[in-house]
């Protein structure tokens, strides 16, 4: 039902990237599994730090990434022969008290409110596979239109969806129409 990637790679590569953004620091953490020095060239800037060991890079020209303005910064990482084209956004969702003393939730250190919609995330001539890339984007640009600020749910792309997979391309996708992407099966609870 979905497209598998496979691609040849050479003997040193990189087996895996973990990207943490340090929204606080106005930085990001980059991990890389694999062996010897790495390098990442992010905002024309190239940083050097060996392979399984977090790297802490500066983000220069920090914008905090929101439903209105979902500023990405892409990146590269090189090892060896291997290299790998990602993105992030800096953002930092969390549960503070406001001015009047309630919890809520909070996106880039502020009170955000958050709206969504349920999703069954099927497609007429595909159930659970989009018929093109085009209709992913057109789902979630609808979304935004209805209003709509968060994208989130069961899954990893957000909306809350009760019979559907993740879908790599859509949660690619959710990161720049602009819904809030929040992140499955989380249980927010008030805390004692």
């Amino acid at each position: 039902w979905q497209t598998v990637w496979l691609e040849s790679v050479p003997q040193n590569y990189i087996r895996s990237l973990r990207v943490t953004p340090l929204f606080d620091a106005h930085q990001v953490e980059i991990t890389v599994e694999g062996e010897g020095q790495c390098m990442i060239d992010l905002e024309g800037k190239r940083f050097t730090f060996p392979a399984g060991v977090p790297a802490h890079v500066p983000v220069q020209s920090f914008r905090p990434w929101s439903p209105e303005h979902p500023t990405l910064y892409p990146f590269s990482v090189t090892l060896g022969d291997d290299t790998v084209y990602s993105y992030f956004a800096m953002r930092k969702c969390s549960v503070e008290t406001d001015k009047d003393g309630v919890r809520r939730l909070f996106l880039n250190g502020k009170p955000y409110f958050h709206n969504g919609l349920l999703d069954q995330g099927y497609w007429p001539d595909g159930v659970y596979t989009a018929p093109t890339d085009d209709a992913l984007k057109s789902d979630l640009q609808r979304i935004k239109e209805l209003g709509m600020k968060v994208d989130g749910g069961d899954d990893d792309d957000g909306e809350d969806r009760h019979s559907d997979t993740d879908i790599p391309v859509e949660i690619d996708h959710a990161d720049s129409p602009s819904p809030l992407p929040i992140r499955g099966n989380t249980v927010m609870a008030p805390t004692s």
